[in-house]
């Protein structure tokens, strides 16, 4: 299946592509049943999040049940929802309000939906969703996103994959646990590291993003990534570079691997 989509904005045809990286990210086999893009601003992670079940065509299936979060609803409003309303309605969906969900002509569903709590969390308890997907995971509580993960996820359409895709920068609440989860044991994040987990039978893989990854967006704001170094040393790292062993904002201004005696552990 081709990965690009064609719709009109403003009145103007365009046609979205994949640059390299995210190119690397839809192409994790389906058995990858978690997957994780994560790096700097601007490398194109939220839009991919939307648009995954578009490329996969899964929208035409009557079956078809997606579900895409945020930590608030303000934020989806701001970003996602916006943005969605460009390609879905262009592959015909209809957009409930209300609901904050998209009906499409076969009779799949997406759905925009907060977790501001392991009780959001719970709310969807009735619920079975082939396609999750988390935006900006390090703002969400491990066990949010774990209950989701864990029952609220899976399928028995051959045709349709159980799913999980995430995007993030590095900082904010849950940076430890997704550090943890995804980037340790790949550091590098090119995405050709398969991670088994021995615990749930299940397979994970980090695809690292980076801002000089989007060429559409060095093409048109180059200056975008000077404007950063306005930040401290330790924020422009994780911010730019992706690395997710600066911690800003937090009591150190450096990371040590190594661990001096009598201070804390991170844990």
């Amino acid at each position: 299946m081709p990965l690009q989509i064609e719709y009109f904005e403003g009145g103007v045809r365009r046609i979205w592509k994949p640059f390299p990286r995210q190119e690397k990210f839809l192409s994790l086999r389906w058995e990858v049943f978690e997957g994780f893009y994560g790096g700097s601003v601007g490398g194109g992670k939220s839009e991919l999040l939307v648009l995954i079940p578009i490329l996969m065509g899964w929208h035409k299936n009557k079956y078809f049940r997606g579900i895409i979060f945020r930590r608030t609803m303000p934020e989806l409003k701001e970003s996602l929802i916006p943005r969605s309303e460009e390609i879905y309605r262009a592959e015909g969906g209809i957009y409930n309000a209300t609901d904050h969900i998209w009906k499409f002509e076969s009779g799949a569903t997406i759905k925009f939906s907060y977790l501001e709590s392991l009780a959001d969390a719970r709310s969807h308890d009735t619920a079975e969703f082939h396609y999750a997907a988390f935006d900006e995971l390090t703002h969400f509580e491990e066990d949010e996103y774990t209950y989701i993960v864990g029952s609220r996820v899976r399928s028995t359409i051959p045709e349709l994959p159980a799913c999980v895709r995430s995007a993030s920068n590095p900082g904010n609440i849950g940076h430890g646990w997704v550090r943890s989860l995804f980037v340790e044991p790949d550091r590098e994040g090119l995405g050709d590291t398969i991670i088994y987990d021995e615990l749930t039978k299940t397979y994970r893989a980090f695809v690292r993003a980076r801002l000089t990854d989007n060429p559409y967006l060095m093409k048109h704001d180059p200056n975008y990534i000077n404007r950063l170094r306005r930040l401290s040393p330790a924020e422009y790292k994780a911010k730019v570079e992706g690395d997710w062993w600066v911690f800003a904002a937090q009591v150190f201004g450096e990371f040590r691997q190594a661990h001096v005696v009598g201070e804390p552990a991170y844990a």
